[in-house]
Order: C-alpha cells, then sequence, then structure tokens
C-alpha cells in the first residue's frame, strides 16, 4: 500500500502572515487619512464658528443680506448718497439739498422707529426759521416734488398718517441702511456670512459722508458704535495671515467711524510689520499718533519702537 506524502504546513502558515501583514497596513493607512481629516476639520473651526471665509463670502453675499451690487431700485446711504430708480438710472442729481434733508429725515426716522417722525420734528429739522404756515406750504411742495422723483423706483412710497411721517419700501427697492438696522437688531454672531455681509454695507463709509446734520449725529453714533463693535470681534475670528488684506480693509472702517481706536490701530501695525512693511507701519503710527492729539488734547504717549515691539510679543 502507497503511503502519500504530508505536505509541509509552511506554506500556508507564510500566505498567512502575508494577508496579515497586508490588512494591517490597510488599517494603518485608512487610521492615518481619517486623522488627517479630523485635523483639517478642527483646524477650521474656532469657538463652534468657522475661521475661514466661505466661497459666497468672497464673492456675492448670500443669506442675510441683500447685494448691494444690483444695478436698479437701490438707496445707497453708507458713504456717499445714491439712488438708482426701477430702469437703472442714477438720480441723484433730482434730490435738491432741501430734497434730500427731508428725504433722509423721514427715512432714518422710519428705519429706527418703525413709526417715522412727527410733523413737529421734520418741521424743526428741514424749516427751522419758517414760521408755522410757510413750514406747512414748503413742505407741502416738497413732499410732493420728493413723491414725484420717488415715482421712478419700484416702488417707495412717503405715507401720513396720525401725524407722522414714514417710508414704505416694496420688496423690489434694496436700502444699505434698512439692511444694516435688521442685522444689528438681529445678529448671528456664529455665522462668518453674517459678518462679512453686515462690512460689506458700512464697507464705503458713515452714512451720508458728505453731508453734516446735526440731527443726524445720534442716528450715526448708535450705528458707528453697534458695527465697530461687530467688526471688531469679525476681526478676531480671521486668520491674521491669510485674511490679512480684508483685516486690513475693515480696520480702515474702524478709523473712518473711531480714528483713535488703539485695539485696531495696534492690530494693523502687527499685520504691516509681518508683512516687513515697516515703512507703512511707521506711517500709521504717525496718523494715530496726530488723530489722538487732535482728539484727546494731548500728545500720544507710546512710540513706534514701543508700538511695535508690544504688538510682536
Amino acid at each position: 500500500m502507497e503511503v502519500m506524502p504530508i505536505k509541509p504546513l509552511r506554506h500556508w502558515w507564510e500566505n498567512r502572515i502575508i494577508w496579515l501583514i497586508a490588512a494591517l497596513l490597510s488599517a494603518v493607512i485608512l487610521l492615518f487619512m481619517f486623522i488627517k481629516v479630523l485635523i483639517k476639520r478642527r483646524a477650521g473651526t474656532k469657538t463652534g464658528i468657522k475661521t475661514e471665509i466661505s466661497p459666497s463670502a468672497k464673492s456675492e453675499p448670500t443669506g442675510q443680506a441683500r447685494c448691494l451690487s444690483q444695478d436698479k431700485n437701490l438707496i445707497k446711504l453708507f458713504g456717499a448718497f445714491q439712488v438708482l430708480n426701477k430702469a437703472g438710472e442714477d438720480i441723484t442729481h433730482e434730490f435738491t439739498p432741501k430734497i434730500k434733508q427731508l428725504f433722509l429725515a423721514i427715512l432714518l426716522h422710519s428705519a429706527k422707529s418703525k413709526s417715522g417722525i412727527t410733523t413737529e420734528e421734520l418741521t424743526e429739522i428741514v424749516w427751522p426759521e419758517q414760521t408755522f404756515q410757510s413750514a406747512k406750504n414748503s413742505r407741502g411742495v416738497s413732499i410732493r416734488k420728493l413723491r414725484v422723483i420717488l415715482e421712478s423706483l419700484d416702488h417707495i412710497e412717503i405715507l401720513f398718517q396720525r401725524d407722522r411721517w414714514t417710508v414704505f419700501l416694496s420688496e423690489n427697492v434694496f436700502c444699505d441702511y434698512f439692511e444694516c438696522i435688521r442685522m444689528l437688531e438681529n445678529p448671528q454672531f456664529n455665522s462668518m456670512d453674517y459678518f462679512f455681509q453686515l462690512f460689506r454695507l458700512v464697507e464705503d463709509g458713515q452714512i451720508v459722508k458728505n453731508e453734516n446734520y446735526e440731527w443726524m449725529d445720534d442716528i450715526k453714533g448708535y450705528v458707528d458704535y453697534r458695527v465697530i463693535d461687530i467688526l471688531l470681534k469679525y476681526i478676531g475670528l480671521l486668520d491674521h495671515v491669510e485674511h490679512a488684506g480684508l483685516i486690513l480693509k475693515i480696520i480702515d472702517r474702524i478709523h473712518i467711524s473711531d480714528p483713535v481706536n488703539e485695539k485696531a490701530f495696534e492690530l494693523k501695525v502687527k499685520i504691516l510689520l509681518a508683512q516687513d512693511n515697516h515703512h507703512f507701519a511707521r506711517y500709521c503710527h504717525e496718523t494715530f499718533s496726530k488723530n489722538f492729539e487732535d482728539f484727546y488734547g494731548q500728545a500720544y504717549q507710546k512710540s513706534f519702537e514701543e508700538v511695535a515691539s508690544a504688538v510682536r510679543s
């Protein structure tokens, strides 16, 4: 009887070891990839808020605010006063100084209190030196002219109810100031899109920057205070290297409203020094020092070298 030889088990064990090693390597690779993705996600988040600017924020604002780039039915108050009608034509020149002041008084008070402005308050603003009857006649003529101008937008109305004047804007008409007030009253500090769009609204400067109306000081002061506070929060969420250009723009906007904001000034110097732009950093110190002395009536005590040393530490 022939005995069949028993095959050695070595080849079987060698094959099994090879498969085990391959499986372990695959597991290590998958674990490495998982950890890498996890680190990237955590790096993009700071206290639950994304620190990177979303693609939509880099181009067109979406969600919170309508885009300022619309080319018709636009009332722009931040920066230079501008009005575009429903055909996209610039009709700003149709607003005489008196008509413009009348429109702004009703518009700004409509956004602020929702109930508008009384006839007495309106008269004190626009026709303070006229008699009651003379002011009444002037008001009637001016309101008619204003309504005729606004007919070219789709659409906006000047309303008068219970001795109060208000402005009604349809959904087709965009006013940056109305949108700004809405966003200030409904802050969303967990959204980077909110911060970016608010900045877009106010980027061009204060309300009607070329007009100096005393009655507007309180309105400007309220908006400036709230906007600066939010923009400083925004800067704190941005990467000082990756978003240096955007931060410098935000700081310049802050200094339009508050030229002696030291926190914004020191951050600007820090960014400029990190970019090896020492000449401009020194110029910013000179400008800030002059503004400080003009505002407070005393010299700014920190030299450029002291500021530079402090921001580098």
